[in-house]
């Protein structure tokens, strides 16, 4: 598929969830280093062995097209890079004591916010590294840019779901800059890499950070497939995790948050 049939196929859903009063991220879904290694794609997925390529060159294409293509719309929002991930990254390092890479990462942000700016002023979401789970040293080295958040991505198992680990990873930078939890969740099949439940993550992270620091947030992922799936292989019936989100979700309502919204054409800040 060459790269205009997949801005076309973008452009659908993205046509789709605006017209259904949504606001839409577009997300760069590379998990690697940019212009270094990249994770792997297992056989038995059957996708391209490239899925998560983490060539500059072509992340910087893709923002050109895409800032150029959907940059009129303020309710889509520009996630750069889906989960850096450094070599170094793998290694052991204790929970709570990640080396942050942000100093190495910011130049590559700055390349790529430039061509976004290029053409829109939509809000832009940007991570760290440790598959954007360290966000450690942000707070005092900030893009340069006025709309752009920072997105955090976490999962139960994580730094041995220790709240006090997983705050010394935000570091604070709520207090500084919105931050967006862009993916979060928890799997309650036994053996599940993001292995847990909601008494054991996901009320724990909800009420500590999501409602506790008032982080906005998108749950992953809406899929019966790809895990921690919040449908069940029906596509219609929510798993443990996906029910637990809806009572979340109510709940914020019932609560006035996060306060009415009316859709436009108008950029979030």
């Amino acid at each position: 598929m060459d790269h205009e049939q997949v801005l076309s196929r973008v452009e659908r859903d993205v046509d789709a969830a605006l017209g259904a009063g949504m606001f839409v991220i577009i997300d760069w879904h590379s998990i690697g280093w940019p212009d270094g290694a990249y994770e792997q794609v297992p056989a038995e997925w059957g996708d391209p062995p490239d899925l998560y390529d983490s060539d500059f060159a072509l992340a910087e294409s893709f923002w050109e097209a895409t800032a150029a293509r959907f940059g009129d719309d303020g309710r889509i929002v520009f996630e750069l890079w889906c989960e850096p991930l450094h070599p170094g990254d793998e290694s052991s390092d204790a929970p709570g004591q990640r080396v942050s890479r942000w100093a190495e990462l910011k130049p590559y942000w700055e390349q790529l916010l430039k061509i976004v700016r290029a053409h829109s002023d939509n809000l832009v979401l940007a991570a760290s590294n440790y598959w954007a789970y360290n966000l450690a040293g942000i707070r005092d080295d900030l893009l340069a840019d006025d709309n752009t958040a920072y997105a955090w991505h976490i999962y139960a198992g994580t730094d041995d779901d220790d709240p006090a680990n997983w705050a010394v990873a935000l570091d604070d930078l709520d207090q500084v800059r919105p931050v967006v939890v862009t993916e979060w969740g928890f799997d309650t099949n036994s053996g599940a890499l993001h292995y847990g439940t909601a008494d054991s993550f996901g009320r724990m992270f909800a009420d500590q950070f999501l409602d506790g620091r008032s982080l906005g947030f998108t749950a992953w992922c809406w899929h019966a497939d790809w895990t921690p799936a919040l449908l069940q292989s029906d596509w219609t019936t929510p798993t443990s995790y996906g029910a637990f989100v809806i009572e979340l979700l109510h709940s914020m309502r019932a609560a006035g948050m996060p306060g009415s919204i009316t859709s436009s054409t108008s950029c979030p800040t």
